[in-house]
């Protein structure tokens, strides 16, 4: 059983559309998210979901493995 393409594009899209979702909640309570913190948040998120990505891929190949 292979992991979709299509649901890995699909989560990397919802996961961009909560960051703006949190950033225009933060302004709502008067809170500026100047251009380095974008720069600084969005590297940390692309680290973390790398790393979750490796994650699922090791997982992914041991689901894999299983059902042979």
């Amino acid at each position: 059983m292979k992991d979709s393409w299509i649901a890995s594009l699909v989560w990397g899209r919802i996961g961009a559309a909560v960051l703006v979702l949190v950033a225009a909640g933060l302004s709502l309570f008067g809170y500026q998210v100047s251009p380095e913190e974008t720069t600084a948040v969005y590297e940390l998120v692309a680290s973390i979901l790398g790393s979750i990505g490796g994650i699922m891929v090791i997982v992914s190949k041991i689901r894999e493995r299983r059902l042979k």
